[in-house]
């Protein structure tokens, strides 16, 4: 709250930044001039100014400081020119060499990383603009001096959760970051895979991470990685899934993501086609990307045949690289023969490093 004193009414008038008026400073009179008190009731008090960089909001203060004068006591008339001349200085003092002498770099930065720690490791937490994120730091180097990357999802609530501990500290020790970017319920809409190719340039271009990444989809992750994936099949080194949702139609059904996805359900009924995972294989197995996913015949959660199974057998079809692990009598549970399988750590040992330098 900055104090205003008219140089010909003596009149205190009270302004007040508010970041939510996009360049407008409200003014409030006070009790030290009826005359005042009526104009302001009556007359616009908002004067429109240039919007003030936050770094420069501080300044205001010297800026907008008239003195008084105790011989002049009009008021209505003055106080109109009072205003019109605090605007203006305003402006000189915000567009002006003021305003040319910001120090550099006061923009708000388009990223930030603040230090944790997740599964027993360094930790960046990120904020790529309006995403979040997260990069753990390998506990030992790959040998080669490669980066290669694990990108898990969903990265949602508790997940990933406790439960990849066992997977992802064997391979934190093989020089593997380990990654994750929240973008809420997407199911893979096409706003998250926006945000997901712009957390995928990021990572690339500011930590060296491999230019292929290995992708982890635990069940509705599959939605996200996969409908990501075939947009992008060249970023892609292989997809190792437990028990992954593949066909959006058995889960979670097309109205929640119709929802998702701001649309209809008639209209993503209409366009199923370039949003189902099972629909939208043929670039990845071109690109022959390597694919093993670990299901439970006993899933009633995200059924094995109408997911895992119909996937994997569409992909060896087009004669893609595709591997599915049955584990039998298991359902949708986070037990050790989803998370502590040594198939799934060999596929990832196996395909996870790229022989490709680093992005530039």
């Amino acid at each position: 709250m900055f104090a205003f004193v008219s140089a010909e009414a003596g009149v205190d008038l009270d302004a007040q930044w508010n970041p939510a008026a996009k360049g407008f400073i409200n003014f409030e009179h006070t009790r030290s001039c009826r005359s005042a008190k009526k104009f302001l009731r009556t007359q616009h008090s908002r004067i429109h100014v240039p919007p003030i960089p936050t770094h420069q909001r501080p300044l205001m203060k010297s800026a907008f400081t008239i003195h008084p004068s105790k011989s002049l006591r009009r008021c209505s008339a003055s106080i109109t020119a009072i205003l019109l001349t605090t605007a203006l200085m305003a402006w000189i003092m915000f567009t002006g060499p003021a305003a040319a002498a910001a120090p550099p770099g006061a923009k708000q930065p388009e990223a930030s990383a603040t230090e944790s720690k997740r599964f027993d490791s360094k930790c960046l937490e990120l904020q790529i603009g309006d995403a979040q994120g997260f990069v753990v730091q390998p506990t030992e180097p790959a040998s080669d001096g490669s980066k290669p990357w694990i990108w898990y999802a969903p990265t949602l609530g508790s997940y990933p959760s406790g439960r990849m501990n066992w997977l992802f500290s064997r391979l934190l020790k093989q020089g593997f970051y380990i990654c994750g970017t929240s973008v809420g319920d997407s199911f893979g809409s096409p706003k998250s895979r926006a945000t997901y190719s712009k957390f995928y340039t990021h990572v690339v271009k500011e930590y060296g991470l491999s230019p292929k990444v290995s992708l982890l989809p635990q069940s509705r992750g599959g939605l996200m990685w996969y409908n990501w994936a075939v947009e992008n099949p060249e970023k892609v080194a292989c997809i190792g899934g437990i028990y992954p949702v593949c066909d959006l139609t058995s889960y979670p059904g097309l109205a929640a993501t119709a929802k998702a996805y701001g649309m209809t359900s008639e209209e993503l009924t209409a366009q199923l086609a370039q949003h189902n995972p099972i629909e939208r294989l043929a670039p990845l197995a071109k690109a022959k990307v390597p694919i093993l996913h670990v299901h439970g015949d006993n899933d009633k959660v995200v059924p094995l045949e109408k997911n895992s199974g119909e996937l994997i057998k569409r992909y060896q079809a087009m004669d893609g690289p595709g591997e599915l692990s049955v584990i039998a009598g298991k359902g949708h549970a986070e037990i050790a023969e989803f998370f502590e399988s040594e198939k799934l750590l060999e596929f990832f040992l196996k395909h996870g490093k790229s022989t490709s330098l680093p992005a530039k």
